[in-house]
């Protein structure tokens, strides 16, 4: 248990210990003991007017009190008792055992106590309790500051734009949950309005402040994922694929694909993608049967990518419910500056079956001259449903 402490605890030796380098008794100046802490506690004495050192000061353990008379323990915390003289100082000064009792205090914190760091710089606690904010989506702007709680959800059924805090406001390593619970993509920008991310539905971001300098997205880090619905019936999601890359062919090209065997007429795969077309416009970005030569859902409902424009989107594949040769394809995405939703929804008929082995792909149908495309994607399955 950590020592009592008083501040101004100090007095001068009225009478000396006898003997003076082995008593265990003092008396401090009249009226002067009540300066005192509760005991047990440390004190050390060393001469008047001057600084105490190693050579020339001693710690004791005072033990009782009585008026103004002290009990000592002798050489305490490896001093070496010294000749205690009428006029020597004596006070509860701050002394490595008091350091000690007040670090052991804080790396065995209990409930309802401080908390504080371990030798490593570690703290352990049983939950952290984090705030949190719920916001339902409207198509409008949430901006986030230094004082926002570390979760934010969105529900809803539209779209939001998250505006992270100015980072010159924030520390290293600074953390905000962005979990989007609605139908619709949450868009996640800089302070200066730089895309950070785009965030499907059902989907969660970390992003973590990496420079506390600049408005643009590179003083963000992030990571992301799907939120996964619990096993059991039906619902365990599985990633099959998560790529990214660019392309600058001037023809129809396959930016990525994927084999698919093994679903059953129950399974859905579900798609994410967030495609740039950096300084000239890329045709019909898509997702593409490659095996069968067919759009299966299309970025825009079939439209190019502006120049500079960004589309972020997500959708389902199903098999028909009257053909294992026909594939059912729900889109919803949009270009960032246009600030509107396109839906594409169609069938694709004469297909190898549902349940059998075909490649799907990411696709474009030529990107302009002198222009590149930006690409990622991710691809789903989720059983049973």
């Amino acid at each position: 248990m950590a020592d009592a402490h008083k501040n101004f605890a100090t007095s001068l030796v009225a009478t000396a210990p006898s003997p003076a380098t082995t008593g265990t008794s003092l008396v401090v100046a009249a009226g002067q003991g009540a300066l005192f802490p509760t005991v047990p506690f440390n004190a050390t004495i060393w001469p008047v007017s001057v600084q105490p050192l190693t050579t020339n000061a001693e710690i004791v353990r005072v033990t009782n009190i009585t008026t103004d008379t002290l009990t000592i323990v002798r050489a305490q915390e490896s001093s070496s008792a010294r000749t205690v003289v009428v006029g020597d100082q004596i006070a509860a000064t701050i002394t490595k055992k008091t350091l000690d009792d007040a670090e052991a205090g804080i790396t065995a914190a209990t409930p309802s106590t401080a908390a504080g760091r371990d030798a490593s710089g570690n703290i352990n606690v049983n939950n952290a309790l984090e705030g949190y904010t719920t916001t339902a989506t409207a198509a409008g702007t949430t901006t986030l500051v230094v004082g926002s709680t570390r979760q934010q959800y969105f529900t809803g059924t539209t779209t939001q734009i998250v505006a992270l805090p100015v980072t010159s406001t924030l520390v290293l390593g600074q953390q905000f949950e962005i979990k989007n619970l609605s139908t619709g993509i949450v868009t996640i920008n800089s302070s200066g309005g730089n895309a950070v991310l785009a965030l499907p539905a059902l989907s969660t971001a970390i992003v973590t402040v990496i420079l506390t300098s600049g408005t643009s997205a590179a003083s963000w880090s992030v990571s992301s994922y799907l939120n996964t619905p619990a096993a059991g019936g039906g619902g365990a999601m599985t990633l099959l694929k998560a790529n990214s890359g660019t392309s600058t062919a001037a023809g129809a090209t396959e930016v990525d694909t994927q084999a698919i065997s093994g679903l059953t007429a129950k399974d859905t795969l579900v798609f994410y993608y967030n495609v740039r077309s950096v300084t000239q416009a890329t045709a019909d970005v898509s997702i593409f049967s490659s095996t069968n030569g067919t759009h299966i859902a299309r970025a825009l409902a079939g439209g190019a990518i502006p120049a500079n424009g960004t589309v972020i989107g997500n959708g389902t594949l199903r098999q028909a419910q009257d053909a294992a040769t026909s594939y059912n394809g729900f889109t919803i995405d949009g270009e960032l500056s246009a600030a509107a939703a396109t839906v594409d929804i169609r069938r694709a008929t004469s297909m190898t079956a549902w349940t059998g082995s075909w490649t799907i792909a990411l696709r474009h149908g030529g990107v302009t001259s002198g222009g590149t495309l930006q690409w990622s994607w991710a691809l789903y399955k989720v059983a049973g449903q």
